[in-house]
């Protein structure tokens, strides 16, 4: 898998920093980012294959089908934004986009009572992935337009659970948002989870082995930046296959 993984760790002249630690590997010059982000060929990209109808695709499909299929790939970068100063120039990016894939992850509670806030907010393009760490600042003010503006659509799947957690963070007012699972129901899909619609739509898979992690500890491994990312990323892929399907 060719993902290019950055971090905002300061404030610098250029969009994007170069370093290395824990968990995180760059290395590409800003230039050469900003290149890749404004190429078609990056990231996902649609077939020029025939377009499909509703009935070209299976409406349910078993867990242990899904466990054969290969894991989805993506070929753009993954961004960890660790600063106020990224996040307000990672949002200033996001805005100009019309559709994000969405999706939020929370420390798992293993004991009763216990509950932990979102630690991470992700939003993906086309071409890059984003992941706002949480816990590392204040979410700017930036962040909160985004996720109120009607005018850039936010697409996933149980993205009503992830906005009552969003929202203990700070009130705002939803706009923009779309459940894919809705959209798949409306459309006499049977499987509507984020791992199955994936499965159906593009034949690939979503890895589960990070899900129930630390998503608040300070370097995130490999396998957890990757489940992070790629799970926005499904959500705008199956959300392009739906409206294809709409159409």
């Amino acid at each position: 898998m060719a993902i290019f993984y950055k971090s905002f760790l300061k404030p610098v002249l250029d969009l994007f920093s170069s370093s290395t630690s824990k968990g995180r590997t760059t290395g590409a010059s800003a230039t050469a980012t900003s290149r890749r982000s404004s190429t078609p060929s990056k990231g996902t990209r649609k077939s020029a294959a025939t377009s499909k109808t509703k009935y070209d695709y299976k409406k349910f499909i078993e867990k242990e089908e899904i466990n054969e299929l290969p894991p989805l790939d993506f070929n753009g970068e993954i961004i960890q934004v660790e600063t106020l100063e990224g996040a307000k120039r990672a949002l200033k990016i996001l805005s100009k986009e019309p559709v994000l894939g969405f999706d939020t992850e929370t420390r798992p509670a293993f004991t009763k009572g216990e509950s932990y806030d979102p630690a991470l907010l992700q939003l993906a393009t086309q071409t890059q992935a984003f992941i706002f760490r949480l816990k590392f600042y204040e979410p700017p003010k930036e962040m909160w337009d985004l996720l109120s503006n009607p005018n850039v659509k936010k697409v996933g799947v149980g993205i009503y659970d992830d906005l009552l957690a969003l929202k203990k963070l700070k009130k705002f007012e939803p706009a923009g948002f779309v459940d894919i699972a809705d959209e798949a129901k409306k459309l006499g899909f049977e499987s509507f989870s984020l791992r199955a619609l994936l499965a159906i739509f593009t034949g690939t898979r979503l890895l589960k082995g990070a899900r129930r992690t630390n998503w608040e500890r300070k370097d995130l491994t490999n396998a957890q930046i990757k489940y992070a990312a790629l799970d926005a990323v499904a959500g705008l892929l199956i959300h392009e296959k739906i409206s294809e399907l709409s159409r």
